[in-house]
């Protein structure tokens, strides 16, 4: 349904998830123009998959020389006058985003029943285009004279909504390119056993690969190992797919697009060609994807040329996490070679639901040839995820492949043959295609070691990697830990108790928080100044939910617990130990700036070992971070008593300086004790904050005593 919309004035909402303001500035001369139902056919002569046209559902992208003229040429284009019209929109970050301008995605919160949130959309007269098949998401119309914005403001603010977003265009996300269609075997897979031979062209260099035969020597994989690509679809008839599909459930579908057709197609073959690299059927002919034993689960998207679609990839990263939930004796493991405009909080929140349920998430880093510690590219931006850069057959950094500290570990993304729809093969190059290879090789570690965590997973694979430093000077440490390498990882897997020690991750850039994102200095007693930590800003905090929604903790498991007084972090258990912290302005005696809006509030909050972080090295902060999750009961107290609701809190290694809402260890010894303890501990822990002295109260309602 459309209806016509006012026009806009104010392009800005509140992404609740994070709690920052998200604010666009208009694109002269580019504009998203909706039609109507009976218009739409108007569009149609368009190419379908243009990326310029949702010919479907009435959508098209028009540049015009003078924005006075936008309707003429809308009409002139379209045969008929558009019914609604958005510029182009540039985000915070610099991208273009093309947004709908009458319809958005709204989630209501866990817990609210769909009658009740169908009784609510209701009431605001927001009709219901698309149902989603994650509880309570929804894309509705915006109603009748009111502008975009507007509505999503007006919706957001409600309690019982979780968060709002836009419905855009995506373009062309997809990460390849390449052609050229022969039969091959084992030697032209170059990524998987590399002897110098000549692929598509190109020479390699003798061992610059994944090193896949020792690692098949190990494990081939497991069927109760599922990986999901979440792709343009995928040829289940192909002879080598078939082979290797999970049995799909009667009544449950894959395909996200057409959701009636159970089966995925792949009208593109970028889909069929990722999920052949990752698990093609060792059958005696065409290929082998380099975890042929495990079984696939392709889920169809669209990747260019369709408006909600973000809406649907966030559908469908849901419903593998909710399989990971259901299905505890297997594992999951999650391929995403593609990109967004930008930051969409549906994909943000429902990757980190996923690992949060066990699936190892990988993500390419993106052909843009860009710095992602200078331009962030998502998903692969996102923290927790696995972001894979590409290689060529030499060793070499691939041309079009993103860098950055970002970046956990490249892989063979240059001439890489692979199945495509038809009974075909065809070689692609792309961080698309160097994605699969991590995928499987996670996938392998978790068939190996069933019980491995997904920071186990991510750190045997960073830290087992081929060293590529030499043949990419220019790129030091922006490479991840280098070339995949899943012999060197599952041998490690297979020594005794590989703790869950820090990942290796670091957040991105305007992702993290600003206070805790790097290593401490290594002479806490220098003479050279401390600098004041920046203030936290709406685009660096993130809003941790409440560990329980019912307030009795009942979810924080282990037996021993910490407290924190202000001065000193105590974990009590068999073995006591207290550690010296401050957290922000706590001690007056370390005040540093004014800008900081007080400790870290009092109440229970949970620690899990599995959220460690290891951080990029710097001059001020930490080695390493966990983030503290509150109780609903210490939110609820936030909300009420507390003068500046704190988001984003951790416990990190730092200077005397404190930070916004964290607890700081104030020593490089103390820090990797605490560390290394919570992470051979390996349970979630209670925390309580419950302050020494009264100065807390300079930040918290008198009336309110904890």
């Amino acid at each position: 349904m459309k209806n016509r919309t006012a026009d806009e004035k104010e392009f800005f909402y509140t992404d609740k998830t994070s709690g920052k303001q998200v604010s666009f500035e208009p694109v002269p001369n580019r504009y998203v123009y909706s039609f109507t139902e009976k218009d739409t056919a108007s569009i149609l002569k368009e190419k379908a998959h243009s990326p310029r046209v949702d010919a479907s559902r009435g959508y098209r992208v028009v540049e015009v020389a003078d924005p006075k003229d936008t309707l003429e040429v809308a009409t002139a284009a379209g045969g008929a006058a558009p019914l609604n019209t958005l510029p182009a929109l540039k985000d915070g970050d610099g991208n273009e985003r093309l947004v709908v301008p009458d319809e958005f995605a709204v989630q209501f919160a866990p817990g609210v029943a769909p009658a009740k949130a169908e009784a609510v959309l209701a009431k605001m007269d927001l009709a219901i285009n698309q149902r989603f098949r994650t509880p309570g998401f929804y894309m509705v119309a915006v109603p009748e004279g009111y502008a975009l914005f507007q509505t999503m403001r007006m919706v957001s603010g409600r309690d019982d909504v979780e968060f709002v977003e836009p419905s855009e265009f995506s373009t062309d996300d997809r990460l390849q390119s390449g052609g050229g269609a022969d039969l091959v075997e084992l030697q032209y897979l170059w990524g998987l056993h590399n002897t110098g031979q000549t692929v598509d062209g190109v020479a390699g260099t003798k061992e610059i690969d994944v090193k896949a035969l020792a690692a098949w020597k190990i494990t081939r994989g497991s069927p109760d190992v599922v990986i999901c690509v979440l792709d343009t679809g995928c040829d289940m008839t192909h002879a080598d797919i078939a082979p290797s599909l999970l049995a799909r459930p009667a009544g449950e579908s894959w395909n996200f697009v057409y959701p009636a057709a159970g089966d995925t197609t792949d009208p593109d073959g970028h889909g069929t060609h990722v999920c052949g690299t990752a698990a093609a059927a060792e059958n005696g002919g065409g290929m082998i994807g380099l975890a042929p034993g495990c079984r696939l689960m392709p889920l169809q998207v669209e990747l260019m040329g369709s408006t909600a679609d973000y809406q649907r990839r966030a559908d469908a990263i849901n419903f593998v996490a909710q399989a990971a939930r259901t299905n505890p004796g297997k594992r999951y493991v999650l391929n995403m070679s593609w990109k967004t405009a930008g930051d969409v909080t549906s994909i943000r929140k429902a990757i980190a639901d996923a690992i949060k349920a066990g699936v190892v998430v990988v993500a390419a880093a993106g052909n843009d040839d860009s710095d992602m510690d200078k331009n962030s590219h998502y998903p692969a931006s996102y923290p927790g995820l696995i972001a894979v850069a590409a290689l060529d057959s030499s060793g070499r950094r691939a041309s079009f492949s993103n860098y950055g500290s970002r970046v956990d570990i490249a892989a063979p993304g240059v001439g890489i043959y692979s199945t495509v729809p038809g009974q075909s093969y065809a070689y692609l190059q792309g961080t698309s295609m160097a994605a699969p290879h991590v995928t499987a090789a996670a996938a392998l570690i978790c068939s190996a070691r069933p019980k491995t965590t997904v920071a186990e997973v991510v750190r045997l694979l960073r830290d087992n990697a081929t060293p590529v430093e030499k043949l990419n000077p220019v790129y030091a440490g922006k490479l991840g830990g280098g070339l995949l390498n899943i012999a060197a990882a599952l041998s490690k897997a297979e020594t005794a108790a590989y703790a869950a020690k820090p990942t290796g991750n670091t957040l991105p850039a305007g992702h993290s928080e600003a206070a805790s994102s790097g290593r401490a200095a290594k002479n806490r007693k220098s003479s050279k100044p401390l600098q004041a930590p920046p203030r936290l800003s709406g685009s660096d905090v993130v809003i941790a939910d409440p560990v329980d929604r019912d307030g009795n903790g009942s979810q924080v498991l282990g037996g021993d617990r910490l407290t924190f007084d202000g001065y000193k972090l105590t974990w009590h258990g068999a073995k006591s130990k207290s550690y010296t912290c401050f957290s922000g302005p706590a001690d007056e005696s370390a005040r540093e700036s004014e800008k900081d809006l007080g400790p870290t509030p009092q109440g229970k909050y949970a620690i899990d070992p599995a959220n460690i972080e290891k951080l990029a090295s710097s001059d001020a902060w930490g080695s390493f971070r966990v983030r503290i999750e509150p109780y609903q009961a210490t939110v609820d107290r936030m909300k009420t008593c507390f003068k500046v609701i704190r988001s984003g809190m951790y416990v990190h290694g730092g200077s005397a300086t404190g930070s916004a809402g964290c607890i700081e260890i104030n020593d490089d010894a103390e820090e990797t004790d605490f560390f290394e303890r919570l992470a051979k501990y390996g349970q979630k822990l209670e925390l309580e904050v419950r302050y020494a002295g009264a100065r807390e109260t300079k930040y918290e309602d008198k009336s309110c005593p904890y």
